[in-house]
């Protein structure tokens, strides 16, 4: 099984063309690729900064209904394994230039689902529902990957491979990240949970345990603890309470937004 996949120079957004196609009955799985969005568009709302260069895809495939609440972790996954798999070395006279081995310990995540280059954004998913069946759940992932530029206006800090001195194919990394998103899923559907839940916290980003996390108006300062078997981010608060929490935005301790 692959993603057949519909190529667009310029959308409004991805997932915008994702859901028109399976309405008019495309069927899973397939995928959307743009070179550009005029209007990309992220988590709880916010713009999605779309210019020409990098990678605005969208991926749609069926989820179980009892795994539905893991699947950003499995999407996470999935990028994750595709970047190392077509990661290679840029200009070698870059002055960052990371080897194949050096990119892998600098590639981390943050919770849930976004991916993080030498502490910095580099890739973020958005999950959508377009159907609940019986027996399963059609979702779409938007996920945007900044291969030859960043976001200008942002409040959190952003990175791109390029300038990180590596250069991913735009089309080879969208074939890869076909294959590694039906693995990661496949893996999670078939009892994967327990191994993939251990992947994400050994990928964490270690310099960032110390977290604010933003919930609607309340703010909750914490030690990143563990991921929980539901994908709860555990923290230990500062009166040294355990807790764990199934929403929020994440704020890393010396950061006026998140990361």
């Amino acid at each position: 099984m692959t993603f057949t996949c519909y190529s667009f120079d310029s959308v409004s957004s991805s997932m915008d063309v994702a859901s028109d196609l399976y309405q008019k009955g495309i069927s899973p799985p397939f995928s959307i690729y743009a070179k550009e969005q005029t209007q990309g568009r992220g988590r709880r709302g916010r713009t999605w900064e779309s210019p020409q260069g990098n990678i605005y895809a969208t991926f749609v495939l069926s989820c179980s209904p009892r795994l539905f609440h893991l699947s950003p972790f499995a999407a996470v996954l999935g990028l994750h394994c595709a970047l190392l798999n077509v990661a290679g070395p840029a200009d070698p006279k870059t002055i960052h230039h990371p080897k194949r081995e050096d990119f892998h310990s600098l590639l981390t995540l943050k919770w849930p689902n976004d991916l993080l280059l030498n502490g910095k954004k580099i890739a973020g998913i958005l999950l959508e529902v377009l159907e609940i069946k019986q027996d399963s759940v059609i979702l779409s992932l938007g996920i945007g990957v900044n291969t030859s530029s960043s976001p200008l206006h942002v409040l959190y800090p952003t990175t791109n491979l390029k300038d990180e001195g590596v250069m991913i194919p735009n089309e080879s990394l969208m074939e890869c990240l076909g294959h590694c998103l039906l693995d990661s899923f496949s893996f999670l559907e078939n009892g994967g949970w327990p191994s993939l839940r251990r992947k994400w916290i050994s990928l964490h980003d270690p310099k960032h345990s110390l977290i604010h996390l933003q919930q609607e108006e309340q703010r909750i300062k914490g030690t990143f603890m563990d991921l929980d078997t539901n994908g709860h981010l555990v923290l230990e608060t500062d009166d040294g309470t355990i807790k764990s929490f199934a929403t929020g935005d994440v704020f890393f301790a010396g950061s006026s937004a998140s990361a």
